[in-house]
């Protein structure tokens, strides 16, 4: 039996996965239920090979990987689910000699109770479409409505790069407001698929995967949208997580206490923050986004700390070696802490920590005054706080 240890990073219904695995032998004794669920798949151009399906938890981890032959472009699968999954195609890759390499999943679907057709070309499995089952029409159906806006968001995204580098304060306001225009129509069209099916587990993950910088007011109303038995699934129960990290780390809020070690570490308590208008800023050496964002944070912080303005940055890695080479690489002058827990860390539910980057800024007493500021945001909260 192979075990495998993935990571996943996603945007909407767009996925890259890629991974290593190692065998690793278990006797396991269990009933193997009946099947409950089929799957026969088209991938066009594929006249004989294999096709994975990695099945993903809760956490966005590979649980497993079934694999099925492909044979004249058709390729089958059974099995049973308790409750819709959500899983990615994957093919093997090849290197320039034509070997067979790793395995990169591209295109992701849910695995419901049912008869599921899939469809897709060998050479643009992201573009796959999936429908049949009550939990897949759903989901293809919600993509369907975000697909344009989540294009354009990634489209405002590269302008606001551009922008910045220009240092085109104007254009950059424009385009945020752009941007926060786009995460409210995300945000009501997650809300709205909630209260079409508020008995759907595919619901419940749109509301906890889907909405944009989430709050406690959205959370709250994607919740209450849910029906007892929706509550009570797994995605329901990480809203109501989330709900409850939400309200500690609400602004207004006196930030949660926290110990964690510093680079020698020393353990630092968030009281060290208090004199000083503080960002608390979560991030990784492994997470790109994260690291696009530090030269705006080295800005503000060139800008501000003059004033009384400083960065905290807590990092989410499990490698100290990794982290404080991104902290030199970076050149990240402020200090710097981490458990090296990772996704296992304390302050991950403390805070309420689902993505990253994540930050909260403090006033000098401790309490939180914003959250999740980005680029010109966080110098635009800056400037009115200290002005």
């Amino acid at each position: 039996m192979k075990t495998h240890i993935f990571k996943a990073f996603s945007l909407l219904g767009l996925s890259i996965i890629s991974f290593y695995f190692n065998d690793e032998k278990k006797e396991v004794s269990t009933k193997i239920p009946d099947p409950n669920y089929t799957i026969s798949g088209t991938i066009r151009g594929m006249k004989s090979d294999w096709v994975y399906i990695a099945h993903s938890d809760t956490t966005n981890r590979f649980s497993k990987i079934d694999s099925a032959e492909v044979v004249n472009e058709k390729f089958s699968f059974s099995g049973s689910v308790s409750n819709p999954e959500f899983c990615y195609l994957g093919l093997r890759t090849r290197d320039k000699n034509g070997k067979k390499s790793g395995l990169v999943f591209q295109a992701k679907f849910v695995l419901d109770k049912g008869s599921l057709t899939i469809s897709c070309h060998k050479d643009s499995i992201a573009k796959l479409k999936a429908s049949g089952t009550k939990g897949q029409d759903e989901f293809a159906s919600y993509i369907q409505k975000v697909n344009p806006i989540s294009k354009e968001m990634n489209s405002l995204h590269g302008k606001k790069l551009a922008a910045e580098k220009k240092k085109d304060n104007k254009l950059l306001i424009a385009l945020t407001k752009t941007t926060e225009i786009n995460a409210n129509k995300l945000n009501q069209i997650a809300l709205a698929q909630a209260k079409q099916y508020p008995n759907s587990t595919v619901s419940a993950y749109i509301i906890n995967e889907h909405l944009y910088n989430p709050n406690e007011l959205n959370l709250q109303t994607g919740y209450d949208t849910l029906t007892d038995e929706v509550k009570n699934s797994p995605y329901g129960r990480l809203i109501h997580k989330k709900l409850m990290a939400s309200n500690r780390t609400g602004i207004g809020k006196q930030a949660p206490y926290f110990e964690i070690p510093d680079a020698s570490g020393k353990i630092v308590s968030v009281n060290l923050f208090k004199g000083k208008t503080t960002l608390v800023d979560f991030w990784a050496s492994w997470c790109g986004p994260c690291r696009a964002e530090n030269p705006n944070l080295i800005k503000a912080y060139q800008q501000f700390k003059g004033k009384g303005f400083d960065i905290v940055s807590i990092s989410m890695d499990s490698s100290k070696e990794n982290w404080l080479g991104a902290v030199k690489e970076d050149g990240l002058p402020w200090l710097q802490l981490s458990d090296l827990k990772a996704g296992k860390s304390e302050l991950k539910d403390l805070y309420g920590i689902t993505v990253i980057p994540m930050n909260f800024l403090l006033d000098s007493s401790g309490k939180i005054i914003a959250r999740n500021l980005r680029g010109i945001e966080l110098q635009q909260a800056l400037s009115k706080h200290f002005n």
